[in-house]
């Protein structure tokens, strides 16, 4: 069985369009009143994760075996997902009560939740199907998928799960998966042009429009010019009406106003117009300070040390 879930996995990938950015998922366990038989629970979970799968553009990873409800957020960065799932389930009646919850990585925040009376499995799965609704509105505010050539034979294309036939089941849930290494920093050339498309993330309207303006200002502070324009996808057709050579994409993630003096997380990636990443990292800092400290580490890489 392992065999062919690894070759079914090498199928996928290869299926992948190069330079797509898949958000990345976990489903934890539901929090269930005791009452709720087990191997019920177990099929609501995986009918949960298979339909958010279903059709590519989102891949779900199984958790760590045995973590804890609060161990959710810290396993899920381990893990390198972007988003996790869990949520509640209680009897009523002749089903249950169901909320499930899509809970951003980089904030630790809720941005997403469906609440429904079930009373069967194909309930389970209309939830699901709105859950990858949400995780995918939520990931397209961002980056989606990068229209280029074919790149260079050397030039890796990031793994990902897609297609219709996507496997996921109770016992490839319960493996553990090795987070995906992290792209090269690459600062741009002095005469680049950068171009800054439009912010994502669960901040609201003016957080990210602001960010927009922070980011075009912070690139200048430190030499390099940078437009914003009216584009959430990076593509060939951005560089071109932009006349950049680098786009930048990110997500501000906000806390919520009772959490005062808790920082913003946000999460910056560049491309090249080949559509190579040369830079994705998440940074947590004050809203004042977060475009400043990733402008400055994106520009400012570490040094490669001498052997």
């Amino acid at each position: 069985m392992l065999a062919v879930l690894a070759c079914l996995s090498i199928l996928l990938t290869a299926a992948t369009p190069a330079f797509t950015i898949v958000p990345t998922v976990v489903v934890y366990p539901l929090a269930a009143s005791p009452a709720l038989d087990r191997d019920a629970a177990e099929r609501i979970v995986t009918t949960l994760a298979t339909h958010i799968a279903q059709g590519g553009l989102i891949k779900v990873v199984p958790p760590s075996t045995s973590v804890e409800r609060q161990n959710y957020l810290a396993d899920a960065r381990s893990l390198g997902a972007n988003y996790y799932v869990t949520g509640f389930l209680t009897p009523l009646g002749s089903g249950a009560s169901v909320v499930e919850q899509v809970v951003s990585v980089t904030s630790g925040s809720m941005v997403y939740s469906v609440t429904n009376y079930v009373t069967n499995l194909a309930d389970i799965a209309s939830q699901g199907d709105s859950l990858r609704a949400g995780i995918l509105d939520q990931s397209s505010r961002g980056i989606q998928a990068f229209e280029a050539p074919e790149p260079a034979a050397s030039t890796p294309t990031p793994a990902a799960t897609n297609g219709p036939n996507v496997d996921v089941n109770v016992n490839k849930f319960f493996g553990r998966k090795k987070p995906s290494a992290a792209a090269v920093a690459v600062a741009p050339p002095a005469d680049a042009t950068l171009a800054i498309l439009t912010v994502g993330g669960s901040a609201d309207n003016a957080q990210r429009a602001a960010t927009a303006q922070a980011l075009v200002s912070a690139f200048a502070h430190l030499g390099r010019h940078a437009v914003i324009v009216d584009a959430g996808t990076p593509s060939n057709a951005v560089c071109a009406s932009s006349h950049a050579t680098t786009m930048v994409a990110t997500w501000l993630d906000t806390p919520p106003p009772n959490e005062a003096g808790a920082n913003s997380a946000l999460r910056m990636i560049a491309y090249d117009c080949n559509g190579n990443v040369a830079f994705d990292q998440t940074f947590k800092q004050p809203l004042a300070a977060v475009t400043d400290a990733a402008v400055g580490a994106y520009l400012n890489p570490p040094s490669k040390r001498r052997v």
